[in-house]
């Protein structure tokens, strides 16, 4: 008697590519011939959008949001790209590491990352010249008595500085002049060489009598605190050059003191804004050696408040080894460190005085941390990591890590490797993104569950270099042939998505100790393509029928598949091969015969008619392609297809795989009933 044998939701589920077959968690779930579509909330399913290409060469080793937008940093030649780039007060621009920095894809003129903090100022909406952030320290003054009725009496000393009103930015101190002792008269103060990087001077005074061992305080000039290197260099005091005339009476000194602490900032990898200061990670590689892109050191210098060119020799923070990557927004008192064997949180606690920097470090991973740039995420005050070992973390709301979420995918993570592995956010959906080559898995957080995605079915060639999230969505770099392009994730849907939807294997009621007969199928879908057309493929006992990796070859009868998963077993059964164009313009798959297996990586394909060869029009590779024992392809225009009699007997397991397109975001497969018999199954083969 016909019998209901399964009613299979298709829409809640998500995959799980790592349950024992036929156990009740991978029944429960789809495998992982599963493509092309997002889930999200309450079992709501769309086929994904097509990503939007950026512009040639828009895409970047390393991906950054900056300021309101998206950029990076790119490859500079053999130099890959490294550190951090960022916008801040002012629409100040800031970097240090290596590679070339881009906004919008768009290469930033002037601009080479080093190891030296560099910054660039914007002044009505226009950049000046790229800076190296700090001013070395000038030399002393060349101080005089000008023999001319003034206020000055006794013994003096001069101190200058070099500064950047434009930047805060200040220089330590000269040494002291040489002592003077006007009787009723004025100073001269001449001036040498402007350090490389100010823009200014200062000018500092003892009071009188104090000589060359009192504080030495600011002594305005015309009023002004900073003077304007111009009117050192046009100054001219008793035929001395570069030389300016002061007269004070120690009332007149602001209570400002020369400085003994604004050291230049040092070679450094990375760089964290915190709230007031500026972090500079991977300072001293060793004790000699400057850090570089590629060897980074383990100390943490932290600027003066409101100063990131400023920088108090005892205020440093250490890291247990070199760091790989750093994480923040400037906005927050906290950001995040990463190591390859630790990750680390860094927290601004305010002012602590001369002695103590402002920031602390505590370490909240002390066994695991990430091989590369790419390899971990922020979002939402959380952190998502591809750890060295291959597994996949993710940070709560209250700082604590779970694991179990990536269960369903662990074994397609172990097989991904961490130097082509990319996490990322993707605020649009709520999702987590986690791509390697041309594979993307993405997981809701709302819905709790997986689907994935092959990039080439969307136009998208390459491997996934980077992403990053910006402008409330998700960008990725992808590298193909050399060339990096930025894609703005899941935005075209006008596009016809590619999707399929693959059980799988699946028992009867009865479970292991039944056989089933499959006679009838009734599945209902819908689809925004403008000419649908629907794919179904049923499979018995285990056979591998779902194929990825397919290469197909102008004028050729001969396949192969990269992961080598043909038996002669497959002999005679049906096939489907999803490819745009496949014979002729328009045709969207090929519906044949295997015909005979050459190896485990090689078999002819024939038409239906088991005669005439396979005639494919175009080269394709990574194709999805069905094997099944019965399978069915056709036009539809009604959500209601219908019903299917595939009339198949003896399966003690059976998988159903369907494929179609869909676009304008809809697309999916609503509901699949099998109708059938299970008995036995003793006489099942």
């Amino acid at each position: 008697m016909y019998e209901p044998i399964a009613s299979l939701d298709l829409q809640s589920r998500g995959i799980n590519a790592s349950a024992p077959r036929l156990s009740p968690r991978s029944q429960a779930a789809l495998s992982d011939g599963s493509w092309n579509t997002i889930i999200a909330g309450d079992g709501y399913v769309r086929p994904v959008r097509k990503p939007t290409a950026q512009g040639a060469n828009s895409g970047s080793r390393k991906m950054l949001t900056i300021g309101r937008t998206w950029g990076g940093i790119k490859d500079n030649g053999m130099t890959q790209a490294a550190g951090s780039f960022f916008e801040d007060i002012g629409r100040s621009r800031w970097g240090i590491g290596a590679g070339l920095p881009h906004i919008e894809g768009v290469n930033l003129s002037g601009w080479t990352l080093t190891t030296n903090l560099k910054l660039q100022i914007a002044a009505g909406g226009v950049y000046g010249s790229v800076l190296t952030a700090g001013i070395g320290q000038p030399s002393a003054p060349e101080v005089g008595v000008i023999q001319t009725t003034g206020d000055i009496s006794n013994s003096v000393s001069v101190k200058i500085e070099g500064t950047r009103p434009a930047t805060g930015g200040r220089s330590l101190a000269s040494p002291t002049s040489a002592v003077v002792v006007p009787q009723a008269n004025r100073l001269r103060v001449t001036f040498p060489a402007i350090p490389t990087g100010a823009t200014h001077w200062r000018v500092y005074i003892t009071f009188q009598g104090f000589g060359g061992t009192g504080v030495h305080y600011l002594a305005l000039y015309s009023g002004l605190s900073d003077i304007p290197e111009a009117t050192v260099a046009a100054g001219t005091v008793g035929g001395v050059a570069r030389s300016l005339e002061f007269n004070y009476k120690d009332g007149d000194l602001v209570p400002i003191e020369a400085s003994y602490d604004d050291y230049p900032p040092p070679a450094a990898t990375h760089a964290l804004r915190l709230q007031s200061v500026l972090n500079l990670i991977g300072c001293y590689a060793d004790s000699t050696a400057a850090p570089t892109s590629t060897s980074t050191g383990v100390g943490i210098a932290v600027s003066k408040q409101n100063n990131y060119e400023s920088y108090i020799p005892t205020h440093l923070l250490f890291l247990p080894e070199p760091v790989v990557d750093v994480l923040s927004r400037p906005i927050d008192d906290y950001g995040y460190i990463a190591c390859e064997n630790s990750i680390h949180a860094l927290q601004y606690i305010g002012d602590r005085g001369d002695e103590l920097p402002p920031c602390t470090i505590t370490t909240i991973l002390p066994d695991i941390g990430i091989k590369y740039q790419h390899n971990w995420c922020h979002f939402r005050g959380r952190l998502l990591i591809y750890t060295v070992q291959g597994n996949l973390l993710l940070m709560d709301e209250n700082g604590n890590f779970d694991t179990e979420f990536a269960g369903p995918v662990t074994k397609i993570l172990q097989a991904f490797d961490a130097q082509n592995t990319v996490v990322g956010y993707d605020p649009t959906n709520d999702a987590i993104v986690v791509g390697n080559g041309n594979r993307i898995l993405t997981y809701s957080l709302q819905a709790g569950e997986w689907r994935q995605v092959w990039l080439n079915d969307l136009g998208a060639a390459g491997s996934i270099l980077s992403a990053v999230q910006a402008k409330r969505e998700l960008f990725f770099s992808m590298n193909s042939g050399g060339s990096d392009t930025a894609y703005l994730w899941d935005d075209d849907a006008t596009f016809e998505t590619p999707f399929s939807v693959a059980t799988n294997y699946l028992n009867a009621p009865g479970g292991n100790s039944t056989a089933k007969d499959i006679y009838e199928l009734a599945v209902s879908a819908e689809s925004g393509a403008a000419s649908p057309r629907f794919a179904i493929a049923v499979s018995r006992n285990m056979m591998k029928s779902v194929f990825r990796r397919i290469t197909i070859t102008m004028g050729s009868d001969t396949i192969t598949d990269v992961e080598s998963g043909f038996d002669v077993g497959m002999v005679g059964k049906r096939v489907l091969i999803f490819s745009d164009d496949i014979e002729n313009p328009g045709d969207v798959l090929f519906h044949g015969l295997v015909g005979v297996v050459n190896s485990s990586a090689s078999m002819d394909i024939r038409r239906l008619d088991n005669i005439t060869a396979f005639n494919p029009a175009k080269n394709a590779t990574d194709v999805l392609m069905f094997i099944g024992d019965w399978s069915v392809e056709q036009a539809f225009n009604k959500e209601h297809i219908p019903n299917f009699f595939p009339n198949l007997a003896d399966l003690r397991s059976y998988r159903v795989a369907m494929w179609m397109k869909g676009s304008d975001d809809i697309g999916n497969v609503l509901s699949t009933d099998i109708i059938g018999a299970a008995y036995s199954a003793g006489r099942s083969r």
